[in-house]
């Protein structure tokens, strides 16, 4: 599934669990206690009602969904004008209020007068985030599937012809991406064993092979359907999601994904990794990965 629509369910799950919220919530008036007969407080006259142990517990699990959720609505719109991320933001931070209720940002003063409202004004606030989405990826702007092998996927099939029928589709663009070529070229001399290191020359070469054909930055067609791309630059760490290190091989490899993803809104882009502590890392993320083509002899 495309990346905007994934952020269009997920968004739609997040409206329906805020709507159970509100149902296990109160508002009670406050304004009997901001006058009296010689002074006036400025405080807002409705509040939320004290929280029920069962609210607090949907609170402590929607909250940090929200806020994952948000983080990668927000690589839409890292390179947007600055009125749509100040949109985004502001609606995040209304949203996060009302769920939260930790007294930042708004302390109250937006809380309505009755239940039903609240329904109403934060089923607009969630609409309005949906809007966001469709200036930056309409949702009838369809995308294709785009592939980030790992080292150890080229390693063990350096064959892109196969990679389609591996992830089901009948178009894909594969993108190798720096963190990988980098890896790759090390182990052509310094791989732990001669295996690998025969495995690394041999991905090498099947690269060099499809540049032969043409220049690997516009992209090259290998056959009908599939394309294969480098991109030579490393990854803008600033502003992707989760606490991404640098330093690291495999955060490297996510944060070149999540920049694809940021630049293809409307395509779906999967990790390709038989590498069970990379796949877990991308679980977490919430980006998508599959298996890399079965090697000869193998089942798939």
């Amino acid at each position: 599934m495309p990346f905007s629509s994934r952020l269009r369910d997920e968004l739609d799950a997040l409206a329906a669990v805020a709507d159970q919220l509100l149902d296990l919530s109160g508002i009670e008036y406050q304004g009997h206690r901001n006058q009296g007969r010689d002074y006036v407080i400025i405080a807002p006259d409705w509040a939320w009602a004290a929280p029920t142990d069962d609210l607090r517990r949907l609170q402590m699990r929607v909250v940090p969904r929200f806020e994952a959720w948000f983080e990668r609505f927000r690589l839409l719109f890292m390179d947007a004008p600055a009125e749509l991320r100040q949109q985004g933001e502001s609606l995040h931070g209304e949203i996060r209020e009302w769920l939260a209720r930790d007294g930042t940002a708004w302390s109250g003063w937006d809380v309505p007068t009755s239940i039903p409202e609240a329904k109403h004004v934060l089923a607009e606030r969630f609409a309005k985030l949906a809007g966001l989405i469709d200036v930056v990826a309409p949702a009838t702007s369809e995308g294709g599937t785009i592939a980030v092998p790992d080292s150890s996927a080229l390693l063990d099939k350096p064959d892109f012809e196969r990679y389609p029928d591996a992830l089901g589709v009948v178009q894909l663009d594969i993108y190798l991406v720096p963190g990988v070529l980098s890896e790759l070229d090390a182990l052509k001399d310094q791989g732990r064993t001669q295996e690998v290191r025969e495995k690394a020359r041999a991905a090498g070469l099947a690269i060099k092979r499809v540049r032969q054909h043409g220049s690997l930055l516009t992209g090259v067609e290998v056959v009908a359907g599939l394309r294969i791309f480098s991109r030579p630059m490393e990854p803008r760490f600033e502003g992707l999601p989760g606490a991404l290190d640098p330093a690291s091989p495999d955060d490297r490899i996510l944060a070149s994904a999540f920049e694809l993803q940021r630049q293809h809104p409307t395509s779906a882009v999967v990790l390709v990794t038989g590498d069970i502590n990379l796949q877990t890392k991308a679980e977490l993320a919430q980006l998508p990965f599959a298996e890399p083509p079965p090697r000869d002899g193998a089942s798939a």
